[in-house]
Formats: C-alpha cells, structure tokens, sequence
C-alpha cells in the first residue's frame, strides 16, 4: 500500500484582503462584478519568500510530522514554480541543499501547472512500487503569482504559500489510484511573455477566448471520462468529493457539471487563500480531515485541473 505519511504547509498569516489589491481596485465596474460573483475575500501574501523559501518551511514540517530525519529522504520531487529565481539552475536541488536530504535524488516535474501534484504522486507511487530501495518520497513546491498581479481576471486571485507531502508505504491516506489526461490544443492559452520584458511588466494573458469556453466543456468530459475509468459503476462509495480552488462560481458550474457536492472545505479555503496552485486540492484534503468531513476508511475523489490544459482524477482512502 502506498499513501502519504503527512501534508503540510507553509501559509503567511497576512491575509490580505482582495478588494484592495491594486490591480482589483483599477477594475471597470463590470470587472468588479464578475469579480463579487466569485467570492474571494482575502488571499495569503508573503512577499519575503521566495518560491522555494515557501516549499522548504513546509517541507520541514512535513518531515517532522512524518517522523523523519532529513537523511531518510530518498527522493524529493519539486514543483515547478511559476517563476523560477534564475534560469538553467535547479530549484530541486536548491530544496535538497536546503532540507539537508544528502541522500537523496532530485527532480523536478514542470508544465502542468496545478496538476503537477498529480503527476508527482503518480510517479511516487510508482517509484515506490518498483524500486524497494526507496522508502520515503518528499514532494514540495511554493505558490507565487509570476508577476505582480494576483488577479487572473474572471478565474481567480493568486496566494502565497508552500506546501510539503510525504509519501510512503503505509496505510494512510492510500493513493489508490491516479487517472491523468493532457490536450496539447490548450498548451498556451494562458501565457506570459517575459524575453523582452521586465518583471514589473509580466502579466499572464488569455490568447483566445473561444478556447476559454472550449476548455471549461473539454473539462467537463474528460471528468466524466476519467471518473468513469476510476470508480466505473461504484460513484456510491466515493465519501467525499474535491477539486482546486479557483472561486465559488467555478464550484458551482462544475458541482452542477458533474452532479457532485464538493466538501465544505473547498469554499472554506477558496475564500479565505485564494489560488495556491498544486497546494489546493492536498490543503483541502487536510482541512477536510480537520474539520471532520471525511473519516479514517472514507474514499475521496479529488479532480484537478489546469489550463495548459490538463486533468486529473485521483482516488484517496483516508
């Protein structure tokens, strides 16, 4: 059995509250009311840290709820951030040196933007079935905008935070299984250039609206498709269901989608962080734990998506 030893993370206490983020408050009253319909009310800042600054407060406390030592690290699997501090240097090596996981490997896995978590627990999963002399997998990443601007207008606002997963072979929180779909017709529609740019000037951009509609419906059927290859006939026994946190409205249309309830834990976070990337659907699993919405035997089905475009169903059992 493989599952995940503990979840942690790294999230400031300033909240800041959206409505008075700068680029909010230059919004046309038309902004601002799709903006209102979509519920978020503050977003975590932590403008002292870094990317990997945030992955490795988080990591730290990762291994200490796991009840390990920064040598047992056999593998450490990095996120990639949405800016990296520099260009050709490693962000996965630079957490190792951090951590002090001197026997460790690491890598990173990169492009698929918030579903990058998925496609790290599948390859922990696998790594952890095939190589027996692996025992403990770290994966991490920091949630930063890649510009100044938090605000991806009419999807969500983007937080700060870090995040750290250990996984293991044991019996909680088992990864029973990890359905995973990519569409390469997505593969830039949200962009930001940045070769003939400054930082100051970075701005994520939608290239093609008609395409926006488009992945919102290719969303909905491949949901459909991989929950269908994941649970077939058994939607009964899933206890509890996830997804990442965008905003309410986002809920809403994919609740009404895919005729599910989403977990209380979802909007609880999504209101109160915001956007964290790969952290979302791992810090709603927690929180759900927490607050008792889903209990030691339960099934979870956690869906999670991004716009490059890529989706994935994951199948938990608490």
């Amino acid at each position: 059995m493989i599952g995940i030893k503990s979840i942690e993370f790294y999230i400031p206490d300033n909240l800041y509250p959206v409505r008075e983020l700068k680029e909010v408050q230059e919004l046309t009253p038309e902004q601002q009311n799709i903006l209102s319909l979509m519920k978020l009310e503050t977003v975590s800042i932590a403008e002292e840290y870094d990317n990997t600054e945030l992955a490795y407060e988080a990591s730290k406390k990762a291994l200490t709820a796991a009840g390990i030592t920064p040598e047992n690290v056999d593998v450490v699997i990095y996120l990639q951030s949405r800016s990296p501090k520099y260009l050709m240097s490693s962000e996965a090596t630079r957490l190792q040196e951090l951590i002090g996981a001197t026997n460790a490997y690491s890598f990173t896995v990169a492009d698929m933007g918030c579903t990058n978590i998925n496609i790290a627990l599948s390859l922990a999963r696998n790594i952890l079935t095939s190589d027996e002399n692996v025992d403990n997998i770290l994966i991490s990443c920091g949630s930063k905008p890649t510009g100044k601007d938090r605000y991806r207008e009419a999807v969500t606002v983007i937080g700060d935070g870090g995040m750290g997963v250990v996984v293991s072979r044991c019996e909680s929180n088992q990864l029973l299984d990890i359905k995973i779909k990519t569409d390469g017709r997505f593969w830039d529609l949200y962009k930001v250039e940045y070769k003939d740019k400054l930082v100051d000037e970075y701005k994520e951009i939608c290239t093609n609206s008609r395409y926006k509609f488009e992945l919102s419906i290719a969303s909905r059927n491949n949901f459909k498709i991989l929950n269908s290859e994941l649970l077939g006939n058994n939607f009964d026994e899933v206890n509890g269901v996830i997804m990442q946190n965008l905003s309410e409205s986002a809920f809403t249309f994919n609740e009404e989608a895919l005729q599910v309830n989403l977990l209380e834990s979802c909007f609880q976070n999504c209101r109160m962080y915001g956007h964290l990337g790969s952290i979302d659907i791992m810090l709603n699993y927690k929180t759900s734990l927490q607050n008792g919405e889903i209990n030691k035997g339960d099934k979870v089905l956690i869906m999670n998506n991004s716009p490059v475009a890529c989706w994935s169903s994951l199948l938990m059992k608490v």
